[in-house]
């Protein structure tokens, strides 16, 4: 009985393996990955925010409509279980490697710059006086795609927050502002109690300010047609082809277009003037690589004629 339970299980973890490598790569073009960050802050506190920040981020991101966000927990222990740490994010010839092991078609990885709460006071706060404080945390990242050489996005973010002006502390009793101050430590980093003091409200801001900068870089991460106008082929080799949009014009891995050439004249019945010349279907291509803000290459997946340099590219 125990043997046909374990063969059963084994079934079924099997089952699942097959799955995950059948529906990863499908998957991979349009999911988005938060990589655990570097603490370069001067912070000594407990709180992990090598990867308490970027975990908050991954959360955000994944309540916005249109992104899919691989979960937080799984993408951290792929990397170091494959042992693709911070060295590994910030060497461009090793990003494949590490979008072949997450499985995703973009990632955003950073490092923590500040993390400051400092409280500013005049007198002793025992007996009396003037308190208030102040929280910043800075960060700068970026947001990379599989097979595109350059990044999409390089950026800073910041959350300030300030409480000033607070009146006088009493004749040595704490303020709630003191007390919440100095009890920050024992707080879980996110967590509902944490988000709403001081540091949580700049954590607050941060994100948004994040987020606002990645959706502005990456409007969605649905599968899209690009309407590209009429671009046109710089180069054919071997089968690719070279054209001039990028991802700045919405071009994304995986994308189709039309090939068309320049086909008959077309005249003016009455004075015989020539207004311009019809359209002939030749091929269809796909994007391969998007190397740059205004240049892709793409394999061709279907040749009518000859596919040639200055022929247009088109959408659908």
């Amino acid at each position: 009985m125990i043997r046909g339970t374990q063969l059963f299980l084994g079934a079924i973890v099997a089952l699942a393996l097959v799955l995950i490598l059948q529906v990863g790569p499908v998957l991979a073009a349009h999911s988005l990955a938060i990589a655990p960050f570097q603490d370069r802050s001067s912070f000594k506190g407990s709180w992990d925010l090598a990867n308490g920040i970027p975990r908050l981020l991954s959360a955000r991101l994944g309540q916005v409509p249109g992104y899919r966000v691989a979960d937080y927990d799984s993408i951290s222990q792929i990397l170091w279980e494959g042992d693709l740490g911070y060295r590994t994010l910030e060497r461009p010839e090793d990003l494949e490697d590490v979008f072949d092991s997450l499985k995703v078609g973009f990632l955003v990885n950073g490092s923590v710059e500040e993390f400051t709460i400092s409280r500013f006071g005049i007198a002793s706060p025992k007996v009396g006086g003037y308190e208030a404080y102040r929280a910043c945390v800075q960060v700068s990242f970026s947001l990379r795609a599989r097979d595109v050489e350059s990044s999409l996005l390089e950026a800073e973010a910041e959350g300030l927050m300030k409480q000033k002006g607070l009146g006088l502390t009493l004749l040595g009793r704490p303020t709630e502002e003191m007390t919440e101050y100095e009890l920050l430590d024992e707080l879980e980093f996110g967590s509902d109690p944490f988000m709403d003091t001081i540091v949580g409200k700049a954590m607050e801001a941060l994100l948004t300010d994040m987020v606002e900068k990645i959706q502005e870089a990456l409007p969605s991460l649905k599968s899209l047609s690009s309407d590209i106008g009429a671009a046109t082929i710089l180069l054919v080799e071997e089968g690719q082809v070279f054209f001039n949009r990028g991802y700045e014009d919405g071009i994304r891995l995986g994308d189709e277009f039309v090939v068309y050439s320049q086909g008959k004249e077309l005249f003016d019945p009455e004075t015989h003037e020539l207004l311009g010349y019809s359209d002939k279907e030749v091929g269809r291509i796909r994007v391969t690589l998007v190397k740059s803000a205004h240049l892709s290459r793409a394999e061709v997946v279907e040749e009518k004629e000859e596919v040639a340099v200055g022929n247009e590219v088109r959408a659908r």
